[in-house]
């Protein structure tokens, strides 16, 4: 038998995820798509776009855990497939980076997508 647990808070609590760098959740940068909970298996999966897939290690290791702190409460196993944005995510991902860039500086990279 599957445990219970509040499908939205689940929802809620992925939308919540910040990204490490801009004043900005995941969902908000577009680099969250397709999450799915899997009854059987007890488990959310979900697609983690990024600008790029030679973002730095470091970077992917924050964002990844960041999304796993925020399931872990639900007591899911966690699945997550990597993935790149298509030019248009890319180009809507950079206007809110700089747009909210946090490190107190110029964002690096976030000039022109291209």
């Amino acid at each position: 038998m599957t445990p219970d647990f509040d499908r939205q808070a689940l929802l809620n609590a992925i939308s919540a995820v910040e990204h490490p760098e801009i004043a900005a959740t995941l969902m908000d940068l577009g680099m969250i798509r397709q999450i799915e909970y899997h009854a059987d298996e007890h488990a959310v999966s979900l697609v983690l776009l990024l600008p790029a897939l030679g973002i730095p290690k470091e970077v992917r290791s924050i964002l990844l855990n960041s999304l796993y702190t925020a399931i872990q409460p639900f007591g899911l196993t966690f699945k997550v497939m990597l993935g790149e944005m298509d030019d248009q995510s890319r180009a809507h991902f950079f206007a809110q980076a700089q747009a909210g860039w946090k490190a107190g500086g110029e964002c690096a990279g976030c000039g022109s997508p291209n």
